[in-house]
């Protein structure tokens, strides 16, 4: 592909400058003085189209529009009075020599002087037939037609250009695409791999928490069944054995001394229950305890109210100052009190029936 010329004198290259004259003049052909018009050009105008000329080697790139610039650059250095009319002419021809120089194949001679030599040839020929006005508009329209197919080239050549940047992108963008899928399918095995490793531990842990679950559930149902024998066994200890275990903790407590009854709690004294425990005491259990004594002294009223007036002084509410550790408990002071009222109204109940 050839390398573009961009850096060249517009001004030399169109022979602005008239030769005879050594000054900027109009670059019409003046057919009556068969010479370029000597006609000076308007400072406004000079001014313009000198901006033109100082762009012109960096907008002969772009071809398609170099036309429109160089006919506005004509219509500024053609006299208004006289040549205005040659601007196409002008500027075809310096599109020609342009086009030349830019793709590196100027041949070093004047843009001007092939004008200013055809235009000496047509004014001969005008001079001799009067034909030449066809042979002037054929040219023209030759010429025309040159910048014509030059114009198509070009655009047809831009078209090829963007056509092959498409089929690049196209197959830049399928080997992306196919480079792509070639990693998704590598991943397809590890990520495989990595979902059943994921399922496999997901597994092991709802075995081991329902493995939990089960252990769990087997101790529960161990400890609910243990507690249902001891309740059971508890359940089957006779109110004579439950009475001398009484009789026997309270014993251990009058051989106590005063520091080992400060530490006595609610729960290591023993209550008249069945069971003994502080949870158990109520009124129905503190008179069911009384009334089975052992040896049966219920169904005797003097031996049991000798039961019931020994077991108020223990349990007498002024009793509980022997227990400095059971002082100021709400719960003890509580209990102390019911059990006391309950032998109370079971000794005047069996006085009672002993008047009778």
């Amino acid at each position: 592909m050839a390398t573009l010329v961009t850096e060249w004198d517009a001004f030399q290259l169109l022979q602005i400058k008239n030769l005879d004259t050594h000054t900027v003049t109009c670059v019409g052909y003046a057919p009556s003085k068969r010479r370029r018009c000597q006609n000076p050009i308007a400072q406004h105008n000079r001014m313009a189209a000198n901006e033109i000329l100082q762009k012109l080697p960096r907008r002969a790139l772009d071809q398609d529009h170099l036309y429109t610039h160089l006919e506005r650059l004509a219509g500024l250095l053609l006299c208004r009075r006289n040549h205005q009319d040659q601007a196409c002419t002008v500027a075809t021809e310096w599109h020609r020599t342009v086009i030349s120089q830019v793709n590196g194949r100027h041949r070093h001679y004047s843009a001007t002087n092939r004008i200013y030599r055809n235009c000496t040839l047509q004014a001969f020929k005008t001079e001799q037939t009067s034909s030449c006005d066809d042979d002037w508009q054929e040219e023209i329209s030759r010429l025309q037609r040159e910048l014509e197919e030059a114009k198509r080239r070009q655009r047809a050549a831009n078209a090829q250009r963007a056509y092959e940047r498409q089929e690049e992108e196209a197959h830049r963008q399928a080997r992306r695409e196919r480079d792509q899928k070639d990693v998704e399918e590598r991943r397809k095995p590890v990520q495989e791999e990595a979902r059943q490793e994921e399922a496999r531990r997901a597994e092991g842990g709802r075995r081991q928490q329902q493995q939990e679950q089960s252990s769990r559930a087997a101790e529960a149902r161990q400890r609910r069944e243990q507690e249902a024998r001891a309740k059971a066994q508890q359940n089957d200890i006779t109110w004579s054995e439950a009475w001398r275990r009484y009789e026997q903790r309270w014993l251990e407590i009058r051989e106590m001394s005063e520091e080992d009854l400060a530490k006595i709690s609610s729960g290591s004294l023993h209550w008249p229950v069945k069971s003994g425990k502080f949870q158990d005491v109520n009124e129905a259990n503190v008179e069911a305890f009384l009334r089975n004594a052992s040896d049966d002294v219920y169904s005797c009223r003097e031996a049991y109210l000798k039961v019931l007036n020994g077991q108020n002084l223990r349990w007498h509410p002024d009793k509980i100052g022997r227990f400095s550790g059971l002082r100021g408990d709400d719960i003890s002071e509580a209990l102390f009190t019911l059990v006391a009222q309950v032998i109370n109204r079971e000794r005047d109940a069996s006085r009672l029936k002993s008047r009778l």
